[in-house]
């Protein structure tokens, strides 16, 4: 959801952007490849950092230096529920900006057989949670697989037929990525929720 205050920085400023993150940030290892590969990227670092919420700890918001990385930096990791959208806050907080026309570059995968795809649903089965209302086992359908990269996975998505996820981290990749004919499923009691995480998606169906 920072990605685009990111991109907004490099555009203003020619000046890419190295990245800190925390060891143990859930799918850190996952998004490696496919972070390193914005405009925006010049490195990723992975500190010594570690979460502990049990002791009031901030897995996503800490000072470089303290781990001996050196230089200015600014913290894009979300600290707090704003009251309106994650990136126009996260773009006034760190007094930068938002580039609403960025979407995500996602790499070319040759490994990856197109005409396997060009015809298929792509699946985020999330938590197995779409399973519970579509029959995955339909030949229309490909459901990924979460022990690829997000790479990967987004390269499928990006250019199968349309893509189903529900409400988590795959709608926001799906949000930013510009996938086709994409719709998220979103629980009942949290259909307030897409004004504060999406700018793009407009289907959402209610469980």
């Amino acid at each position: 959801m920072t990605w685009p205050v990111a991109s907004y920085y490099f555009k203003k400023f020619n000046e890419k952007i190295t990245f800190v993150l925390a060891e143990d940030i859930p799918h850190a290892d996952a998004c490696d490849s496919l972070l390193r590969h914005q405009d925006f990227t010049e490195d990723i670092i992975i500190s010594q950092h570690k979460k502990y919420w049990g002791l009031g700890g901030q897995p996503y918001v800490f000072n470089p230096k303290t781990y001996g990385i050196e230089g200015e930096y600014i913290n894009l990791g979300i600290s707090e529920f704003p009251n309106i959208h994650f990136t126009d806050y996260y773009g006034m907080k760190t007094n930068l900006g938002v580039d609403n026309e960025y979407r995500i570059k996602i790499p070319t995968n040759n490994s990856i057989n197109l005409d396997d795809i060009k015809d298929k649903i792509c699946v985020f089965n999330d938590y197995g949670i779409i399973g519970k209302h579509l029959d995955l086992s339909d030949e229309k359908y490909h459901v990924l697989d979460f022990s690829n990269d997000m790479a990967y996975n987004a390269y499928i998505a990006k250019n199968s037929k349309a893509v189903i996820s529900t409400f988590s981290a795959s709608s926001i990749l799906a949000d930013w990525g510009n996938f086709p004919n994409y719709t998220c499923y979103i629980p009942k009691d949290k259909m307030h929720l897409p004004r504060f995480y999406s700018k793009n998606t407009k289907d959402f169906i209610p469980y």
